[in-house]
């Protein structure tokens, strides 16, 4: 397992434990106990986020195997045998030259709705095994919030993806600037990030 690939793991993980610590919300102390985790999730995001960077431009090719990964994807190779899984498309489009063009936004929540199917069905996940009876009806208002609850994380992981891409990512000419950028401000968030 490549160096590279730990790391979009663990930035996937973070984005997926705090999802899922966020759906518990409700029985949080009074202390502001969430928001200290959601910042906690995004200073470690962007430390991971800075480590990737440094890789990739560190080791040659790494930023073409990111785009050949992405251009992969949007021709159609999306089973898990070219793609593990969503979170990790999404972090390696961090490093990607494309980054979070519209093409990969819009096919996203398409593919994380398909690879949900499973997770729903399943008894020890989701169990949700009346959604494999298919209504007589084009449009199941039941069938959509189910859905849409059981793919909750999934929709998470990539709003967060998207936003972090586009902020962190979105004033850099280049990567090896971005990296620079962050090495100049110690390896925080750039000035300005939380204003946008």
């Amino acid at each position: 397992v490549s160096t590279i690939n730990v790391i979009y793991h663990f930035l996937n993980d973070i984005v997926v434990n705090f999802s899922q610590e966020a759906e518990d919300y409700f029985y949080y102390d009074s202390q502001g106990s969430l928001n200290q985790a959601s910042e906690n999730a995004v200073e470690s995001y962007f430390a991971l986020f800075h480590l990737l960077l440094c890789l990739a431009i560190e080791k040659a090719g790494t930023v073409h195997t990111a785009d050949t990964t992405i251009h992969s994807f949007l021709a159609g190779r999306t089973s898990k045998y070219f793609c593990l899984s969503i979170g990790h498309l999404v972090a390696t489009a961090l490093i990607s030259n494309t980054c979070m063009a519209e093409q990969l936004r819009l096919a996203n929540p398409e593919e994380a709705v398909f690879r949900n199917v499973i997770g729903m069905l399943d008894p020890t996940d989701a169990n949700m095994p009346e959604l494999a009876y298919l209504e007589p009806s084009a449009i199941s208002e039941y069938r959509l919030r189910r859905s849409f609850q059981a793919s909750k994380t999934s929709y998470r992981l990539l709003m967060f993806l998207n936003f972090f891409c586009q902020t962190a990512r979105g004033r850099a000419t280049s990567l090896a600037n971005l990296c620079d950028e962050i090495f100049n401000a110690h390896g925080a968030p750039l000035r300005g990030i939380a204003n946008l």
